[in-house]
C-alpha cells in the first residue's frame, strides 16, 4: 500500500472522500471549507474545485459524469463533472 499527500488540500475539516466506482483514480473530497474537490490520484492533480455559500457534509458519484452534494441547508445538488485535461485549471 502507497500513501500520497495530494496537492491543493481543503483549508478545513474534510467531511467525505469518496472513491470513483470501479476506479481508484479519481477521489472525490467534500470539506467545512465550502468546497468540494476532483482529484486525480494517479497524477496528484486537482481536476475541479466547486465552491459553496456553506459547508458541504457529504459528496458521492453518480452515474454519466455527475455527482451528489449535501450541504448544511439540507439541500442536495446535483453537478455534471466537466471533461478536463491536465493542464486545465480546476
Amino acid at each position: 500500500m502507497s500513501e500520497t499527500k495530494l496537492n491543493s488540500p481543503p483549508a478545513d475539516g474534510i467531511s467525505a472522500v469518496k472513491f470513483a466506482p470501479n476506479s481508484s483514480q479519481f477521489l472525490l473530497v467534500s470539506s467545512w471549507d465550502c468546497t468540494v474537490r476532483l482529484y486525480d490520484v494517479n497524477d496528484n492533480f486537482l481536476r475541479m474545485k466547486y465552491m459553496h455559500s456553506t459547508p458541504v457534509l457529504d459528496c458521492c458519484f453518480q452515474v454519466c459524469g455527475h455527482i451528489v452534494l449535501s450541504m448544511c441547508e439540507i439541500v442536495l445538488v446535483l453537478k455534471m463533472l466537466k471533461n478536463t485535461k491536465k493542464n486545465d485549471r480546476a
